[in-house]
């Protein structure tokens, strides 16, 4: 009887190692295939039953790879449910993570696609966190690849939010004659400030920083460009104005504005919301404008002055005179003429308008001197993580 007992022992045992036996081969073919780029399910993986989790492992690797990322994390999950090691359950948690950034779509056409983004990259994040795999602190996870991947999403999600935390203050420069007459900018021509301040009064704020700008030559003004961090919420006042030069002949803008910037938490923690108000001394503003006038008197109109008189003598005089100079010249001139007359044929150069050129020599002298403008370019290296597929 023992013997017997003993020899169905053996065939019993021998049958379960010829089970795991199969089930090991069947699962080493299905991985040679798979580094070879050949993904196929393993037929005989339901012979794993002491490991039940590998098989929907295995197949949401598969599906990962033939790009099905949908139906290899239902994969993933049902792997999740079947009672995994610990590591293999953060090696799971890792592979179904970047099944679900590739369904992401990252396109950020304007500020309104960033919060979408940024809750989908929040969802993959916890799916990390879960059971410990990564931790929110950055560095205390279990398990190194579930954080390194928690940590890049970690970036992802910040170069997101500054997407929509960044903000550009713009304003335009108009130059007129005292005709009202627009005029052509050159670019650079004009020097404008934005420096933060305590309120809407204009308050100096100890320690805010001056931005310096200059106009392009259609006018166009970057005042300048802010990033802000969901630390910065709350109430920011701004006051723009023109920095006054020193050409005479330049009537500078005295507009001043102060710009109002309400910043609140969005929905998700990780950006912000924004409302911009405009104060200035015209109540109707919507945008920051300012406007020069060139400066130009009567005589300058008039090329010179004189009394009426004198300008009648004047012309009397002058006309007796050219008259007998005509006369006694003109065989002269027809001699000369006959030679060939040098300046024969060429245009009479056009009188320069003395305000033109000397706001012209200005402008040049701006150019030259002022090449420090303010620009903003920033570019982010963008990649996804790459991380092997267990």
């Amino acid at each position: 009887m023992k013997k017997k007992i003993c020899i169905s022992v053996w065939v019993l045992f021998f049958i379960f190692f010829l089970v795991l036996l199969v089930n090991f081969i069947s699962n080493e073919v299905m991985i040679n295939k798979y580094n070879k780029h050949v993904y196929e399910f393993n037929k005989l993986s339901f012979l794993g039953f002491t490991q039940p989790y590998i098989s929907s492992f295995n197949k949401g690797d598969i599906l990962y790879r033939k790009g099905e990322y949908e139906m290899a994390i239902a994969q993933y999950d049902d792997a999740l449910n079947k009672w995994p090691t610990k590591d293999a359950e953060c090696d799971i948690r890792v592979n179904k993570s970047l099944a679900m950034l590739k369904l992401i779509d990252v396109t950020v056409n304007n500020k309104d696609d960033v919060d979408p983004i940024i809750d989908q990259l929040l969802l993959v994040e916890e799916v990390l966190t879960e059971k410990g795999c990564a931790n929110a602190d950055m560095e205390s996870g279990h398990d190194e690849e579930a954080q390194l991947l928690f940590n890049e999403i970690e970036e992802y999600i910040e170069y997101y939010a500054d997407i929509k935390d960044t903000f550009s203050f713009y304003g335009n420069k108009y130059l007129y004659d005292s005709r009202g007459n627009q005029r052509q900018l050159s670019g650079n021509d004009f020097e404008f400030s934005f420096i933060e301040v305590a309120d809407e009064k204009g308050t100096e704020l100890a320690g805010a920083q001056e931005a310096i700008s200059y106009n392009e030559a259609d006018g166009f003004i970057t005042l300048t460009t802010i990033t802000y961090k969901v630390a910065d919420a709350g109430t920011h006042y701004y006051y723009v104005h023109e920095i006054p030069g020193n050409n005479p002949m330049i009537q500078y803008a005295e507009e001043d504005y102060i710009v109002q910037v309400d910043l609140t938490v969005s929905y998700n923690g990780r950006t912000l919301d924004a409302e911009i108000t405009l104060y200035a001394a015209d109540p109707i503003a919507t945008q920051i404008r300012f406007a020069n006038f060139l400066i130009i008197n009567d005589d300058q109109n008039s090329g010179g002055g004189g009394g009426d008189n004198n300008d009648n003598n004047n012309n009397d005089n002058n006309n007796n005179n050219d008259n007998s100079n005509n006369n006694e010249n003109d065989n002269g001139d027809q001699e000369q003429d006959d030679q060939g007359n040098p300046n024969e044929g060429q245009e009479e150069e056009e009188p320069v308008d003395p305000i033109e050129q000397q706001l012209q020599d200005y402008m040049n002298q701006a150019n030259e001197e002022r090449n420090d403008t303010l620009n903003y370019d920033q570019t982010y290296d963008s990649h996804y993580y790459n991380g092997d597929i267990w």
